[in-house]
């Protein structure tokens, strides 16, 4: 484990969130059980967990939407560089007298370029 990893906010949160849960839940846990207050309290227990369910999983939502936003700019300039370079080479290509031939893999006949003409 990374030592910035753990300084993270949902990292202290999982830890914690099981000691937080029997320390809060001590003085009820010493109360005698009785059927019903649980099956009273069942309502808001379900209300609570489905409320907070859907709270994690917006801001997880949220967050990867944000890094899959920065993962699409970070591609797209680098597109863009790319294509820069394309079209550099091909300038250059394009301003010699020279004949490009290129030989593919799949064994078939040679493409032959004349210098400026094709590109």
């Amino acid at each position: 484990m990374q030592p910035a990893g753990f300084r993270k906010l949902t990292g202290f949160l999982a830890l914690s969130a099981a000691s937080t849960a029997l320390i809060a839940a001590s003085p009820a846990l010493a109360a005698p059980l009785l059927t019903t207050t649980i099956a009273g309290f069942a309502p808001y227990a379900v209300t609570v967990g489905a409320a907070g369910f859907g709270l994690v999983a917006t801001l997880l939502a949220l967050k990867w939407r944000r890094e899959a936003d920065a993962a699409n700019v970070q591609a797209s300039e680098k597109l863009a560089s790319l294509r820069a370079a394309l079209d550099e080479v091909e300038t250059l290509v394009a301003g010699m007298p020279e004949v490009s031939i290129l030989w593919k893999d799949s064994g078939l006949e040679p493409v032959v370029r004349p210098g400026h003409h094709h590109l």
